[in-house]
């Protein structure tokens, strides 16, 4: 598996293979001790695969792959046989959401003087390993945390708006009651119109009559002179 949604100090899978010359070794798994932890910095002595003295006279060089195999180097001069060792490799190490996005290697080298002394790491070699935080990536899943976060607070309160506006409506619904049969409780009904003539009400004056007798506009009309008596009767 790889480094998605890794931890701190998660081991990240290592991978190493050399080349001496024309020859080239298999992969091998680099050891927990030597590989390195997920967003943890820290230098460690890599071993290799080396006989005495073979840097000072043969080109070597070293190729690592990380998070299986997601990252692979290029070939990393160790010795170029001729003085030039390699002296410390710094790896860095790109990373935001819990993932490896970018891995950078920078070397530094030690030449040695025509064999006046026998230069260091002849069997293993100094590794520093350094993280750097993505911060592109860490903004945009900030802003998309966000924007999810905005969206399911909107759902959230457009729903609410629809349960109160329901219980709104249920309070202020009209509750006509119906009766059932035989209960006893009946509604009154009107049972006779009344007409009453102009003068018989006070305040009001007659309503003049055209020449067939009818009621002529402008005088006592439907709306003020029927009147509806409701009869104590019940049905």
């Amino acid at each position: 598996q790889g480094a998605e949604g890794a931890f701190q100090g998660d081991p990240v899978q290592t991978f190493k293979r050399m080349r001496f010359g024309d020859q080239r070794t298999v992969w091998s798994d680099v050891l927990v001790g030597q590989a390195p932890l997920f967003e943890v910095d820290r230098a460690v002595e890599l071993h290799l695969p080396t006989s005495d003295n073979v840097m000072e006279t043969t080109a070597v060089k070293l190729q690592l792959s990380y998070d299986n195999e997601k990252h692979t180097s290029e070939w990393l001069t160790l010795s170029d046989g001729a003085g030039l060792m390699l002296d410390t490799l710094t790896v860095h190490f790109v990373y935001g959401g819990g993932a490896i996005k970018e891995i950078h290697h920078q070397q530094h080298f030690l030449r040695s003087p025509d064999g006046s002394h026998v230069p260091p790491h002849q069997k293993s070699i100094t590794i520093a390993y350094k993280w750097v935080r993505d911060e592109d990536t860490d903004t945009r899943g900030a802003l998309n945390f966000l924007f999810v976060g905005g969206f399911c607070l909107t759902l959230l309160a457009v729903i609410g708006a629809l349960f109160d506006s329901q219980d709104l409506l249920s309070s202020r619904a009209l509750l006509v009651p119906e009766y059932e049969e035989g209960s006893g409780r009946k509604r009154p009904v009107v049972k006779s119109f009344v007409l009453y003539q102009a003068e018989e009400v006070e305040g009001m004056e007659p309503t003049p009559e055209d020449e067939e007798g009818r009621p002529s506009k402008g005088g006592l009309g439907e709306s003020q002179g029927v009147r509806l008596r409701a009869g104590g009767d019940q049905e």
